[in-house]
């Protein structure tokens, strides 16, 4: 098996390289700065997405696509979000099907569904998209680009679209990036209510799950979507309140001190059950 990956630096992407490279697949990892990860398996390519060619594909079995802009709302544009999440990656899908790559594997979001999520006690992978904000509206533009593209295709596309990550590398201003720093300073921790409902996955568990898509079957030229999560729904406030006692924190969650944003959406939990489009 050779696999083409990018956004293999990232939060996830961390996760995903490392449970590669357990396996005895040949790695080529993009990331735009240098890692000092080394494994006989591996090579790295430094470059942006757009700069990935047709040949260096050509003899990938899989394109694994983690890449994408705008988890941090506070570093994105829309502009930004769409050259990256959409047309980069369209760029880098056509390029893989020419390549004749047999599985192309895409890391979408749960802010895809947006609004939709209020339909729903537990989101199928096939309700409507409607997302809120520039990071959820361009990915969710790019699924729709990619279920065209695999239709047209003799490849097999899986389309992932994880639900609240958790864990080791978590993005300053996460949840549990916020835990993890109170906790270590002593301090208390100011949050909303938290009586939003979520499925909070830890970052290892979904990097086990790209894997199994790796070495699942899928039709070709149908695109898989599937959600993943824990299969537990837990309001914020009760993870918070037991990751809080497991970090062994001196200090106290004080709810309710943060305002809720306007658009909160109040409980966004999936329904694993994949579905097949074509």
């Amino acid at each position: 098996m050779t696999i083409l990956f990018t956004g293999a630096s990232g939060f996830l992407g961390r996760h995903v390289l490392r449970t590669l490279l357990k396996h005895k697949w040949r790695v080529t990892a993009v990331a735009r700065c240098s890692s000092d990860l080394v494994h006989e398996n591996l090579k790295w390519k430094i470059c942006e997405l757009r700069d990935i060619s047709i040949e260096d594909m050509a003899e990938c079995d899989t394109v694994l696509h983690l890449a994408a802009r705008g988890v941090s709302p506070r570093i994105c544009t829309w502009a930004s979000a769409f050259e990256t999440n959409v047309y980069d990656s369209i760029s880098l899908w056509e390029k893989a099907i020419q390549a004749g790559v047999k599985r192309i594997i895409v890391a979408g979001t749960a802010f895809e569904y947006g609004q939709s999520a209020n339909e729903y006690e537990f989101i199928p992978a096939d309700a409507p998209l409607k997302p809120v904000g520039a990071y959820g509206a361009s990915k969710a533009a790019a699924s729709v680009a990619l279920r065209a593209l695999i239709s047209r295709s003799s490849c097999k596309g899986i389309l992932i679209r994880p639900f609240n990550l958790y864990g080791d590398g978590a993005p300053a201003g996460s949840l549990w990036a916020e835990l993890l720093a109170s906790a270590a300073r002593h301090g208390d921790l100011n949050m909303t209510s938290g009586t939003q409902v979520r499925d909070f996955l830890e970052v290892r568990c979904a990097a086990e799950k790209f894997i199994d898509a790796i070495t699942g079957e899928s039709p070709t030229g149908i695109l898989q979507i599937k959600n993943i999560g824990s299969g537990a729904a837990k309001s914020v406030a009760q993870f918070a309140t037991e990751s809080w006692a497991q970090l062994g924190a001196p200090g106290r969650i004080i709810f309710g001190a943060i305002q809720s944003r306007h658009d909160e959406i109040t409980r966004l939990v999936p329904d694993l059950s994949p579905v097949y489009i074509k």
